[in-house]
């Protein structure tokens, strides 16, 4: 396919089926066979829709002798290429086009990318931000690509060729022939009278189908000049969204219709000028609205950490305040404390003082107690002799009687 590339054999008898020839350390993509160039890659990237998510990188090549080139998929994982595969194989690429999409897994070695920078947001072109490499070999962004008002090349205004239609499609006429630009009908134009008796024959295919379709515009193949079928008059251009900007009378004998090579390049010039800041406005522009967004976002999440902030400090507040209160009441409780211990001390140290000096006139203290019980032996001996001298007493003043 290219210098540095594997080589990819396509086997016509088993078409899902791929033998690979490569000399590096591969990695394994998701191929499409075959995609007909008027599929644009633009066209081909919507295509593949969610395909492209886990993609690094798509990249077209031209098929030689053919209007159709090769898509190749590179993923970060070969999981996501088997997926493509399984997804998209058989399916239609437009509803319009009678091609299928024939995908199959290969073993490749893409070559090193020759830019190091977007030409269209004029960033870094590094992974894992997706890629995508047109056959002239210029590489952008898909979503930077995605964004540009025309389908060629950004760079070099590379378009693929197309092989263009040589027979009516309602009939067997060769020449005359005009292509609507709405739906891309081949038609023939109208019976032309060249002189001396000849003529050009035709079927009006072409008028046939701008009245039955209503589309007013169509091409010719020849002089490309394109015809305005509601004003029955050639037009200089058309605008990007088909409006007419000029309209030309038909073309006079004699008469000098082509614009100045040097005005067309300058009007060339512009235009592709006029696309690349288009396109890099478009960039710019989604790249502030994400930075609004992020910044947005941010502010939101600030506030609301603020807010929680907030109230965590109006709780952390009303807990020192019950902390502080707690302190004054426990240092209240600790003099209180204090003074108690300390009159309990002042006992302990007096009743030390009274047992130290209990315990110093213990001895005195007996020889009292002897004494004293001494003395109560003694008065209870002197109180029983009275009662019995007083019974004694009695008995004879008993006896008297």
């Amino acid at each position: 396919l290219t210098k540095n590339m594997a080589s990819v054999c396509f086997d016509v008898s088993t078409p899902t089926r791929v033998r690979i020839e490569f000399t590096e350390k591969p990695s394994i993509f998701a191929c499409v066979r075959r995609v007909p160039n008027n599929f644009t890659v633009l066209e081909f990237l919507t295509f593949l829709d969610r395909g492209i998510r886990h993609a690094e990188r798509v990249r077209a090549f031209n098929l030689p002798k053919e209007d159709a080139y090769l898509a190749i998929i590179q993923y970060s994982e070969p999981k996501y290429a088997a997926r493509l595969v399984k997804a998209k194989q058989g399916a239609k690429l437009d509803p319009m086009l009678a091609e299928t999409c024939e995908t199959t897994l290969a073993l490749l070695e893409l070559p090193p990318l020759t830019a190091e920078m977007c030409i269209i947001c004029l960033e870094s072109l590094q992974a894992p931000t997706p890629m995508v490499t047109l056959q002239c070999g210029h590489t952008f962004h898909i979503d930077c690509f995605r964004g540009c008002p025309d389908v060629t090349c950004p760079v070099c205004r590379y378009a693929p060729s197309l092989s263009r239609p040589n027979q009516c499609q309602q009939c067997d006429v060769t020449q005359g022939l005009w292509m609507c630009l709405s739906c891309g009908f081949v038609g023939c134009g109208r019976e032309q009278w060249l002189g001396g008796g000849e003529s050009v024959h035709s079927n009006s295919h072409a008028l046939q189908h701008s009245r039955e379709a209503g589309h007013l515009y169509a091409q010719n193949l020849a002089s490309q000049r394109v015809w305005d079928y509601g004003q029955d008059c050639y037009c200089s251009h058309l605008g990007m969204d088909g409006a007419k900007l000029a309209s030309l009378p038909a073309p006079q004998p004699g008469v000098l219709t082509s614009i100045d090579a040097g005005e067309s390049l300058a009007l060339e010039y512009t235009h592709l000028l006029t696309q690349h800041l288009e396109a890099q406005r478009h960039v710019f522009s989604r790249q502030l609205d994400e930075m609004e967004a992020h910044r947005r976002a941010r502010l939101e999440d600030l506030m609301r950490r603020h807010a929680a902030a907030e109230t965590q400090k109006k709780e952390l507040e009303e807990e020192l305040a019950n902390l502080n209160q707690s302190i004054v009441s426990a240092e209240k409780e600790a003099a209180k404390m204090t003074s108690e211990t300390a009159r309990v001390r002042n006992l302990i140290a007096d009743e030390r003082l009274l047992l130290d000096s209990m315990r110093d006139n213990e001895s005195d203290w007996a020889t009292l107690h002897a004494r004293a019980a001494a003395d109560r032996a003694e008065a209870i001996s002197t109180r029983e002799r009275i009662k019995k001298g007083l019974e004694e007493k009695v008995a004879a003043l008993l006896g008297q009687f």
